[in-house]
């Protein structure tokens, strides 16, 4: 019975550890995608602006760009 209880602790151990794991990485993509995001947004941003200049029609705000 002692066997028992000492795979039984194991096997709890070792699927906490692989559940933090999956957390950790799920945790990593999400904050990866959300910086993405936020990135392309910012070049259309400064794309958008640059060709307003280029224009000769800055409209003195930048035109948000959806995602």
């Amino acid at each position: 019975m002692y066997c028992h209880l000492l795979f039984a602790e194991d096997h709890i151990r070792y699927k906490m550890a692989e559940l933090q794991r999956e957390a950790e990485h799920d945790r990593l993509v999400q904050l990866a995608s959300a910086q993405r995001i936020s990135v392309r947004r910012r070049m259309a941003d400064w794309l958008v602006s640059v060709a307003e200049r280029i224009d000769d029609q800055p409209r003195g705000q930048l035109a948000h760009a959806e995602a």
